[in-house]
């Protein structure tokens, strides 16, 4: 799919004096292996775990450096859960040893103090000795705590990664509507004024799989086909035709970012009532706004065949 480049917010073009900061991140090259680090609120809903299936189906395209957990829904044993459902899908795809997974830290009390806990340290340590040409992909697939933390703590990070943020909302322009960047405000707002490149995933809403097909096309995709099927009979609403795996379309772009397409934007500040302000720009960014849908469930559907050893 093609990609559009254009400059979108009322305010239009920043200047070169509040862009030169912040590193404009470039899409992924087609044929590279990617350093990854997944932070995710698995286990509060079923996309992330899809997602994560996902990763961890493609070795050849990802090398899955860590998996933090996430704090969600005022809920203090959340990280903790995180951890056991990584682990989990780690275990059912038959690479128990893949990678670390480390317990998120509680959501920011103050926009310019970090937080301490594991997922923080497995960022900075995760991000040390990468550069621009070969930076450490991090996708935030819920609350940014952990990474803007890490931010918060080493700012020199900003030269070693690139944030791709799952932030789907209704109006991007107008107000921050994702659920992502409400469940920790402060963070969401650390992150948009940081010199992190940021990548903003504004895309996957459309993205759904009905439980037949999910029967017909994972149910013989080995063990962890079987359970991520199963797992749509956990909550009332998995199992719908409209079921949305948002967070997956996240993992399918930077697997295969030609099913993509985005623009270069300016990156709004996040006003208490998140409403968004473009009067001073924090820099530039990638917003990708659409994927193509049928690429994305084929994708993921092939992969978790070939892991299992047969076909989709």
């Amino acid at each position: 799919m093609q990609t559009a480049v254009a400059t979108a917010g009322p305010e239009g073009e920043p200047e070169m004096s509040q862009t030169e900061s912040r590193r404009l991140p470039r899409p992924p090259e087609a044929d590279a292996r990617l350093p990854l680090l997944i932070d995710t609120d698995v286990g509060t809903e079923i996309d992330d775990q899809y997602a994560i299936a996902l990763a961890l189906c493609c070795p050849d395209r990802f090398d899955l450096v860590g998996i933090a957990g996430c704090y969600f829904h005022d809920e203090p044993d959340s990280p903790a859960e995180c951890v056991r459902q990584a682990r989990n899908l780690l275990e059912l795809a038959g690479r128990p040893d893949a990678c670390p997974v480390a317990r998120g830290c509680d959501p920011l009390s103050w926009t310019d103090r970090p937080m301490d806990g594991e997922a923080v340290e497995l960022i900075i340590e995760s991000a040390r000795g990468r550069d621009p040409e070969n930076p450490l992909w991090i996708v935030a697939l819920g609350p940014l705590s952990n990474v803007a933390s890490a931010w918060l703590r080493k700012p020199e990070i900003s030269e070693q990664v690139v944030l791709v943020f799952h932030s789907r909302s209704r109006h991007w322009d107008l107000k921050f509507s994702s659920y992502n960047a409400i469940q920790d405000l402060r963070a969401a707002r650390a992150v948009m004024r940081s010199r992190l490149p940021l990548v903003l995933f504004d895309a996957g809403t459309y993205l759904t799989m009905g439980a037949e097909e999910t029967e017909r096309r994972l149910a013989s995709s080995g063990r962890l086909g079987a359970y991520l099927h199963d797992y749509r009979s956990k909550k009332k609403g998995y199992a719908s035709p409209l079921k949305g795996f948002f967070d997956l379309a996240d993992i399918a772009w930077l697997c295969e970012p030609e099913i993509g397409e985005w623009q270069t934007v300016p990156v709004p500040e996040i006003r208490p009532d998140l409403t968004l302000s473009f009067d001073r720009p924090c820099g530039r960014c990638l917003r990708v706004h659409q994927i193509d849908n049928r690429r994305a469930r084929e994708l993921f559907y092939r992969r978790l065949a070939a892991a299992a050893g047969g076909s989709a």
